[in-house]
């Protein structure tokens, strides 16, 4: 039985879909025509095989730009890279429109998630309706997903056993894989559909998880 459902928050339940129509357009002044689908699908992959500190730096995402447009078909350099970081940088996070499915969510929610000591703040000005009852964040307890000892302080502080949390994610790396290996029941969100071929439990929506939680019952 589910006793608490704990989420992911960036790309979870926050996006920044700015930052992708600025890669879009950046790309197009370039002459390169790709679309915004096609940047988020690399994007997405990228960030799955890249470890994003707590606090991320100008030479974090000139790398991780000039990794990008490579991926995206760009004969890139550093200082385009660059260029894109300042087109990008201080975007706003803002909730995933099916985030509204939570409203009204039967099950006690929490957070679990990596992100630095803004965390709290964030949520309560984004997403000021939704109550999260447990955040563990990874700034605050001196680890990071996937980390094991994180899910240990997460199931902690639950104070319920690992196979009665489930936990929402969209990264497979960092979210469903280590939260599974711990015994957590772990589900990916995938919305852009990244993964279709993933060998796990997957949704494409918020809309969709009561259904799936209801089956652990």
């Amino acid at each position: 039985m589910i006793k608490i459902v704990l989420f992911d928050v960036a790309n979870t339940l926050l996006g920044k879909p700015d930052v992708f129509r600025e890669i879009e357009l950046f790309c197009h002044e370039i002459g390169v025509n790709v679309s915004i689908d096609f940047i988020k699908e690399r994007h997405k992959i990228l960030s799955e095989v890249t470890h994003f500190p707590n606090k991320t730096s100008l030479d974090f995402y000139i790398d991780f730009n000039y990794r990008l447009l490579l991926s995206l078909g760009v004969c890139a350099s550093k200082d385009m890279a660059k260029s894109l970081f300042k087109k990008c940088t201080y975007k706003s996070w803002v909730p995933y429109e099916d985030c509204i499915a939570l409203n009204h969510f039967k099950y006690k929610k929490g957070i679990l998630s990596n992100w630095d000591k803004t965390l709290n703040s964030q949520l309560t000005n984004i997403l000021p309706d939704l109550n999260f009852e447990i955040k563990i964040v990874s700034s605050e307890v001196g680890y990071q997903k996937p980390d094991k000892n994180i899910f240990q302080i997460a199931t902690k502080k639950c104070g319920v056993l690992p196979e009665e949390i489930a936990f929402i994610g969209d990264s497979i790396r960092l979210d469903y894989q280590p939260s599974i290996e711990f015994g957590i029941k772990s589900i990916l969100i995938d919305r852009e559909n990244a993964f279709p071929g993933f060998n796990g439990l997957r949704i494409e929506s918020l809309h969709e998880l009561t259904s799936i939680l209801d089956k652990f019952q």
